[in-house]
């Protein structure tokens, strides 16, 4: 902080306050400019000294806890008279960031007439407003006067360019621009002291270049803001430092085209960057090959190992691709488990076959990840402009059509495309791109079938299967989709929509007619490997308003077993929520009977086909028996499912089974239906209730 000059003739007063503003130390010509010794003034505090009208503006040099340059203050001298003086200052801070208090000096004259740092009343004003613009400003702000001399600048300007104030004092705004820019910027400052101009370009951003202390430069956006003070104009300039914007904004433009686990580019970038190489081809007649690398059963390894396992081994995949390929093709990552490649002139089908072997041998054989050792193998498709295609779409395309051809020859396989290759492959595609629009125009539909307790014979819950409207009279099946889903990933936001949708019913029924019906939904073993399942699921039922109670999550013994401490994580934190879990096709999997017992179930259903086969085989009626039997001494709830026969469903209650499902009571039917079969079952029992 500048303590300003010896000049005799000038009284300077340097103290410090405590955070309440208690003077604790006094120093320089204090006695002179206010009539009170030092040891004095450590009995008073800076409430002490202001003038009732100043006492706002002199108080809140302690209390707005930031810097001040020569800010105008009325003071009470000891023998009453008022003194104009100026003071600038500093907050003090220790090093945890508290605040202690101020450090500052203030500026006087011993002689009243000659007051060279009294500015006059015009001037006053002039600094004072000085003052309020640049307190007032939390962005980094200069004041500079109509001469474009700089008169103050705040903390923040002093950070940003590396200079204290008073090393800027009286120096023209110049001085922080490169010297190249400094005359395009002394035309554009005049421009806005014209008269007009300021009036039009007032407020507008512009971004300037400016240079720091040390003189390195840096990239600044600026607006101005100006005030006339008795015909003397004043200019703000505000000042944001663009540099962590613009890095900001390279990192976002990256991510747009780089993917993140590998560090290749991802899809988007590829087909921009095959457009391109598609015209350099053209315009010199040369062929462009397309390589996709697919890995084989990957999504066994996810499955088992659990996907920070599989990301591991695809960026060391990748890792392998860029040391050996990426000086002689344009590498991508296109998404899940798949690669690409672009050559450029890869010679003749025989040369391109090797190559993609040769591709496929940097990929092959054993990772090491974590305590695992993975052997991979892979499939690639190759397609080559011009003869299978014009453009990146339709490269990209039969390439994966021919990838897809390799994996139907036992995978680990290289297969070019050609017309009439596998059309199972692009059926396969077609139908995955069919499902990603399915995807974002959600063109999704629920069915219910119900649950019916056995005994009483009502519907005392539902389960919510999901069917996908392809067209007006299309309506398909999960076992003709799901597949797909789980291996693209769109299992993820499908089944998000089927929870949303199952619940919001759950909670309108629950509000219009009183019931509380439990919905049961579906889960993939894919969902248990995602930490934030738990999560997901608890913010879908704060959206949709509706009671953890009305929904029950099934899954299958193998989903259960995938990633078994995963999931039991996972279900314990659900059914603390108020869930029901069930076990969904009990009998198929190879649950661990022990670990079964350690779960926080509250259901399991026997599969349909043990169901289908006890009135005619002793075999299956034995098992269902053991699986009942079996349930009851776990104190859990058994429900059959695939009931169409009065045979199967009084074996069923012969034996204690508690509810059942299938065509014998009801198919899965749309709401609209359910809502009805609800409202009969409800006429039914009020009649049979006494007379």
């Amino acid at each position: 902080m500048n303590s300003g000059s010896t000049d005799p003739s000038r009284r300077e007063w340097t103290w410090e306050t405590d955070a309440v503003g208690q003077f604790i130390y006094c120093g320089g010509r204090c006695e002179e400019l206010l009539g009170y010794s030092a040891s004095e003034l450590l009995n008073l505090s800076v409430f002490d000294l202001a003038v009732p009208r100043e006492t706002g503006p002199f108080a809140d040099l302690v209390l707005q806890r930031s810097a001040f340059r020569l800010m105008k203050n009325a003071i009470r001298h000891r023998d009453g008279q008022v003194l104009e003086v100026v003071t600038e200052g500093e907050p003090v801070f220790n090093r945890a960031g508290r605040y202690l208090g101020i450090r500052a000096t203030t500026y006087g004259r011993s002689d009243p007439a000659d007051r060279p740092l009294q500015p006059s009343a015009g001037e006053g004003e002039y600094l004072e407003l000085c003052g309020h613009l640049v307190g007032a400003a939390r962005e980094a702000m200069i004041v500079v006067d109509d001469a474009f001399g700089i008169v103050m600048l705040n903390p923040s300007a002093e950070r940003i360019f590396g200079y204290a104030a008073a090393d800027l004092m009286s120096r023209s705004i110049q001085d922080l621009l490169p010297a190249a820019r400094r005359q395009a910027h002394w035309s554009y400052m005049q421009d806005f002291a014209r008269s007009g101009a300021t009036a039009r370009k007032m407020g507008q951003a512009m971004e300037v270049t400016g240079v720091k202390a040390n003189g390195t430069e840096v990239l600044l956006e600026a607006s101005i803001a100006s005030v006339r003070v008795r015909g003397r104009q004043l200019f703000s300039v505000t000042l944001e430092d663009l540099s962590e914007r613009k890095r900001l904004q390279e990192r976002l433009s990256q991510l747009a085209e780089i993917d993140p686990l590998t560090n290749l580019p991802n899809r988007r970038s590829f087909l921009e960057r095959l457009r391109e190489t598609l015209q350099a081809g053209h315009n010199a007649s040369i062929p462009v090959a397309v390589f996709v690398i697919d890995l084989d059963r990957f999504k066994n390894i996810n499955d088992t190992l659990g996907h920070h396992v599989g990301d591991e081994i695809l960026a060391k995949i990748a890792e392998r691709l860029r040391l050996d390929w990426e000086s002689k093709m344009t590498l991508a990552r296109l998404g899940g488990d798949e690669f690409a490649a672009i050559v450029m002139d890869a010679g003749t089908p025989a040369e391109r076959e090797a190559l993609a072997r040769r591709i496929r041998a940097s990929v092959t054989g054993p990772v090491l990840c974590e305590v695992h050792d993975v052997n991979l193998t892979a499939s690639i498709g190759i397609s080559c402009f011009p003869a299978d295609g014009d453009d990146e779409q339709v490269l990209l395309r039969n390439a994966e059509i021919a990838m897809y051809s390799a994996k139907g020859r036992g995978r680990n396989e290289v297969c070019q495309y050609a017309p009439r290759i596998n059309p199972h492959s692009r059926d396969r595609l077609a139908l995955e791109s069919a499902l990603r629009r399915a995807v974002d125009r959600a063109d999704f539909e629920l069915h219910f079938q119900p649950k019916i307790d056995l005994k009483r014979r009502r519907i005392v819950a539902v389960e919510a299967l999901v069917r996908w409207r392809r067209g007006p009279d299309n309506l398909v099946y999960p076992g003709d989709f799901i597949g797909v889903a789980e291996e693209t990933g769109l299992i993820y936001p499908i089944t998000e929509w089927v929870l949303d949708s199952a619940c919001r019913s759950a909670a309108a029924w629950a509000r219009q007619a009183g019931r509380t019906l439990p919905v049961a939904v579906n889960l993939s073993a894919l969902h248990f490997d995602h930490g934030n399942l738990v999560e997901d699921i608890g913010a879908i039922l704060q959206r949709t308003q509706a009671d953890p109670r009305m929904l029950e999550i099934e899954l299958t013994e193998s989903a259960m077993m995938a990633n078994s401490e995963l999931t039991s994580r996972a279900l314990r934190e659900l059914h603390a929520m108020g869930m029901t879990i069930s076990i969904d096709d009990f009998g198929t999997g190879y649950s661990s009977l022990a670990y079964l017992s350690q779960l926080l179930l509250n259901s399991l259903k026997i599969d349909r086909s043990f169901v289908h086969g006890i009135d005619r085989s002793a075999s299956q009626r034995a098992i269902v028996k053991a699986i009942i039997a079996l349930a009851h001494n776990l104190n859990l709830r058994v429900i059959a499912e695939g009931i169409e026969s009065a045979a199967q469903l009084d074996f069923l209650l012969a034996h204690g089974c508690d509810e059942g499902q299938g065509f014998y009571f009801s198919r899965a039917v749309p709401e609209a239906e359910l809502l009805k079969l609800l409202g009969r079952q409800d006429v039914d029992a009020a009649g049979a209730g006494p007379a």
